[in-house]
């Protein structure tokens, strides 16, 4: 089967947001045997037409017009969908947002679910049981950070990501003790490979202290890629945060200085990247999922 997943809809910095679960995805559904291509706005007859869902006030007359054109299309989720508002967000651009998904998930052939918690909620809001849950795993596509000797790293703890108020404070505090702390945000995918590669620790910190997602994308991808990972546990992590160290808030900084005076952050990044591999392959999990939803 071919999938061409479309990004365009997205404002540039959303792009780099979506890239590393997109190269997940694109990997499993290849190593699965179909094809799968990225695009910006193309759009084809003879392909499924893949969709992210940041859609704004005018995004559904664009989606009619495509189905009335005879163009097929699915939609992956990203976003928390709970008791009415994404996000924990109660704002008119959440409103309006979930407005847009209701019209065009209707529609849709499938909704591909990335927050299974939200899963009810979507299958509500599209009003249809065309909607599965998408987990992520390993896939020989996300190998692309090279592994530098820990002893010519030169940053002890980097986090790559929106710097939220809540993110940033861990942060500082982490600094305040004298380590090389670093956040980025919206760099080329080759920038940040490289500031990764500098790094001995990396970091997954929640958006805020409500946050109940897990960062999948962020963890599969540098688990995959052999990275220690400190992660701030979320009500909702397990399994993937099984895979690093979960801790509290109140925790992290401890557990952060604890990992780095022990030296021992390749070994446990090293067990982790192999039991994320047998435990997630991305080829069989993306081939049950093409199955489930289009019954081949």
């Amino acid at each position: 089967m071919k999938f061409n997943i479309v990004l365009g809809n997205h404002p540039p910095h959303a792009i780099n947001t979506t890239r590393d679960h997109t190269l997940i995805i694109r990997g499993g559904l290849e190593e699965a045997g179909h094809s799968a291509q990225l695009s910006m706005n193309d759009v084809f007859h003879d392909e499924m037409n893949v969709f992210y869902d940041f859609f704004n006030a005018d995004a559904p007359e664009y989606f009619r017009f495509l189905r009335n054109a005879g163009y097929e299309y699915g939609i992956i989720t990203t976003e928390i969908l709970k008791d009415g508002v994404l996000n924990y967000q109660a704002d008119p651009t959440s409103a309006a947002r979930i407005k847009a998904i209701n019209d065009i998930s209707r529609h849709a052939r499938f909704v591909w679910v990335m927050h299974e918690p939200s899963l009810d909620s979507y299958r509500d809001l599209s009003g249809h049981d065309r909607c599965h849950g998408l987990s992520l795993g390993h896939t020989e596509k996300v190998h692309e950070i090279a592994c530098r000797p820990y002893e010519e790293r030169d940053i002890d703890f980097l986090f790559f990501g929106l710097p939220t108020p809540h993110r940033l404070a861990l942060l500082e505090k982490l600094g305040s003790y004298g380590y090389v702390t670093r956040n980025i945000y919206d760099l080329p995918g080759f920038i940040r490979n490289s500031t990764i590669e500098r790094s001995k620790i990396n970091l997954s910190l929640r958006q805020n202290a409500i946050w109940d997602q897990p960062s999948v994308g962020r963890i599969s991808y540098l688990v995959s890629n052999r990275c220690a990972l400190i992660v701030e546990k979320t009500a909702n992590g397990r399994p993937y945060e099984d895979y690093a160290i979960a801790v509290s808030p109140d925790e992290l900084v401890e557990a952060c200085i604890d990992m780095l005076i022990s030296g021992k952050y390749g070994e446990f990044a090293e067990y982790h990247a192999n039991a994320f591999q047998r435990d997630f392959p991305m080829k069989r999990m993306m081939a049950e999922l093409v199955q489930k939803t289009f019954g081949f």
